[in-house]
C-alpha cells in the first residue's frame, strides 16, 4: 500500500503528513518529485523498509516512527538540511552510521527500539539539542557523548545501564537528565 503516484504533481507541497495508515511503500517517484517537501512524517503504518529515492535537500523534519524498520537506507546521509529525526518505536537493533552523518540534527529520538549500544562517534552531532534513547537495552553510554556541547535534554531511561559515566557529568548545558528505570546503583561524582 502507497501513497499515490499523483502526489508527485503537488510540487509546492512543503508538509506531507501520512501518519496512522497502512501504508507499506513510499514510492520513489514521489520523493524524487517533492523539491520543496520541508516536513515528512509517515508514523504509525507499516514500513518494513523505507526507500527514500533522493529527498529533497530541502527536508528538515523526518518522523517515521512506530513502524516495522530494522534498517534505514544509506540515502538519508544526503539530508543535510535534517534538523528532527523520530524513529522511535522501530525494530533497529543498532544506530544507523548514517544518523551520525547529519550534522544539522537538533533532536534525534530513537527510542523504543532494540538498541543495546550508540555509535562512539555520536559526539560527531554537534547541534544536537535533544537525545532519546529510553527504552532500549542500552547497558552504557559511549565516552565521546560529553561532545554534545549543545545538548540540553537527555533522556536514557528504561535501559539497563549500570554507571553513568564521568563524561554526563561534564556536560554544562544539560538541564534535563532522565535516568530513570535503569540499574544504576550510585551517581558520578
Amino acid at each position: 500500500r502507497s501513497l499515490p503516484d499523483s502526489l508527485s504533481n503537488l510540487v509546492n507541497l512543503e508538509i506531507l503528513e501520512a501518519d496512522g495508515n497502512l501504508l507499506n511503500h513510499f514510492s520513489r517517484y514521489i520523493a524524487d518529485s517533492l523539491l520543496l517537501l520541508e516536513e515528512l512524517s509517515l508514523s504509525e503504518n507499516k514500513f518494513l523498509h523505507l526507500h527514500t529515492g533522493t529527498l529533497t535537500s530541502t527536508l528538515t523534519s523526518l518522523k517515521i516512527a512506530n513502524n516495522k524498520l530494522d534498517s534505514l537506507p544509506s540515502q538519508l546521509s544526503y539530508l543535510q538540511s535534517l534538523v528532527t529525526l523520530d524513529i522511535s518505536g522501530n525494530s533497529l537493533m543498532i544506530c544507523p552510521s548514517t544518523v551520525i552523518s547529519l550534522s544539522s540534527l537538533t533532536a534525534l529520538n530513537l527510542s523504543e527500539n532494540g538498541l543495546t549500544s550508540l555509535p562512539l562517534r555520536i559526539g560527531n552531532l554537534a547541534s544536537l539539542k535533544s537525545l532519546n534513547v529510553s527504552m532500549n537495552s542500552l547497558s552504557s553510554l559511549p565516552i565521546s557523548l560529553h561532545e554534545l556541547r549543545a545538548l540540553t535534554d537527555l533522556n536514557i531511561s528504561h535501559n539497563l545501564i549500570e554507571h553513568l559515566s564521568q563524561s554526563v557529568g561534564v556536560m554544562k548545558t544539560l538541564a534535563a537528565l532522565d535516568a530513570s528505570h535503569n540499574l544504576i546503583t550510585e551517581l558520578p561524582n
